[in-house]
């Protein structure tokens, strides 16, 4: 496994996270145990982790669980923090095999996938969470292994919807892309003078616009100015 960490991943960490924490309160509670939902999120760091690989999904879940807790919710839950980067981490290891970026996302792929996300979400949640939320919080063990399941059970479950949607959607998607002759890469341009910018980097430049815009309007909300006090 080669660990790359360029311009594209840096690009993809930014996006994965900002989507991550804007999707923070986008769940819906189980209504059983405290702090327990289906979260719409998780398909975010499912995706960004089985694409882009072990760095940038570890980055999503760390930066961007840890700023959804401070923007939302006033403060950070480290115990809950550190499960998602293990989750991101576990996910992008198997990153090549899943060849998301491939068009190769079917059959073996996709089951390969699951179990994987099955795995990572049992370590992250029945085993970290738990034992962390003892050592940090010291909050009782029944409790807080119930949580644990509860969330293992809710994460499956949108990973092996939206995730796999997500995924499989790309994939078709980055096949064609990646069959673009030489030519078909300079079709489009950016610049008043008409000179050409090939695809990729119109493409990196239009993510960066997104999520330019999606920092702009958090600046703007009043739960930002609040989770930044939070932090400081």
């Amino acid at each position: 496994m080669k660990l790359k960490f360029g311009v594209k991943e840096v690009v993809a960490t930014g996006i994965g996270t900002a989507l991550f924490i804007v999707l923070t309160n986008a769940q819906i509670p189980f209504g059983i145990i405290p702090n327990t939902a289906l979260q719409s999120r998780v398909a975010v760091l499912t995706f960004f982790s089985a694409v882009f690989g072990p760095i940038v999904g570890g980055a999503i879940g760390l930066i961007g669980h840890a700023l959804g807790d401070a923007i939302f919710y006033g403060s950070i839950y480290w115990s809950w923090v550190f499960p998602d980067a293990l989750f991101g981490i576990l996910m992008g290891v198997f990153a090549a095999k899943f060849a998301i970026k491939d068009g190769g996302f079917d059959g073996k792929a996709i089951a390969l996938f699951n179990v994987v996300q099955v795995i990572a979400n049992a370590l992250a949640w029945i085993l970290l969470a738990p034992v962390l939320d003892i050592l940090i919080y010291a909050e009782p063990a029944k409790k807080v292994f119930t949580q644990g399941i509860l969330a293992f059970i809710g994460n499956i479950i949108v990973a092996a919807v939206l995730g796999t949607l997500l995924a499989f959607a790309y994939s078709k998607i980055g096949a064609k892309s990646s069959s673009l002759s030489k030519e078909d890469e300079y079709l489009v341009t950016v610049h008043d003078d008409g000179r050409p910018e090939p695809l990729p980097y119109l493409i990196k430049y239009r993510m960066m616009r997104i999520l330019t815009y999606i920092i702009c309007f958090y600046l703007h909300h009043p739960a930002f100015s609040e989770g930044l006090r939070a932090l400081i």
